[in-house]
Order: structure tokens, then C-alpha cells, then sequence
């Protein structure tokens, strides 16, 4: 992934169920709907000038908005700058969990709040729901494809 920072400045997931009204939220700027938001939990960029810059406006878009949400501004401020972007398929930050098996790609990054939470049962069950993904995950392991490994706490 790191190089993609090569070429971009920075990286991210757009959310799912773009075209929901939520979604197309705006705070200063009216930005295309063909530029949908994008899932601030995993970015990837690089320190330059540019994600310096994106990243002021973005805490000054998100501080008059008054927004509880950080999307919002982000979206505004990626519009708005110069920071050169690539959008990461939907495997790099999976949000929810597969309960059918699929023939898609498998999540690489999981995003999912239950994994760390606080309780116990809330903990069980996420890992019960991901049993699949890890089923996949073995049988992709046992063609010869590397091991991702999940990242430390």
C-alpha cells in the first residue's frame, strides 16, 4: 500500500451508499455528487505540503460546521485542495461484516467497532459473524497467497 504514496497524496475508501441523502450532506461548498465522501477511519497519506494544507482546512471546515461528523468537512476540503488522491477499493476498509460467503475480495482491513469494544458478548459475537472471512482467509492461505496479518492493538 505504502507505495502508492509514490504517486498520490493521499488514500481512502469511499463510504457506502453514496447517493444517500447522509451521505450528500454539505457544510460551504457544493461539491459533485460524483465525488462521494470518503471513510476518514483509514487514510493513508504522505507528510508533504499538500496533506498539510488539506489537513488545516479540513479541522477549520470541521470546527465552524459544527458537524459531529467528519466526513462532511473532509469531502470539502479534499474537493478544495491540491493533494493528489486515489480512492482504495472497498476491501481496504470493510466496515461490515460478511455474514454469507462471497466470491468478492476478501476485507484486507476491518473496520469494525465491535472487535474492540469494551464487552465481552459484543466481542464474541464479532468474532463468531467473522468466522467465514477467516474460513476464506485459510483456503486463500493454502494457495500458496501470503498471511495478513492484523494490526497491533
Amino acid at each position: 500500500m505504502l507505495r502508492l504514496l509514490d504517486r498520490f497524496d493521499v488514500a481512502g475508501v469511499q463510504v457506502r451508499y453514496r447517493s444517500s441523502p447522509r451521505r450528500l450532506g454539505r457544510h460551504t461548498v457544493d461539491v459533485p455528487q460524483a465525488f462521494p465522501q470518503i471513510n476518514c477511519g483509514v487514510l493513508l497519506y504522505r507528510k508533504c505540503p499538500a496533506t498539510d494544507a488539506l489537513f488545516r482546512l479540513w479541522i477549520e471546515l470541521y470546527r465552524e460546521g459544527g458537524s459531529t461528523r467528519d466526513q462532511i468537512p473532509f469531502r470539502e476540503a479534499l474537493w478544495r485542495s491540491d493533494a493528489r488522491f486515489y480512492a482504495l477499493a472497498p476491501e481496504y476498509n470493510n466496515c461490515n461484516v460478511p455474514l454469507l460467503p462471497r466470491k468478492g475480495p476478501l476485507p484486507l482491513i476491518l473496520h469494525i467497532n465491535w472487535l474492540h469494544s469494551p464487552s465481552p458478548t459484543r466481542r464474541r459475537i464479532a468474532n463468531l459473524l467473522l468466522m467465514p472471512v477467516r474460513r476464506r482467509l485459510r483456503q486463500f492461505q493454502r494457495f500458496g497467497h501470503r498471511p495478513v496479518r492484523p494490526a497491533p492493538r
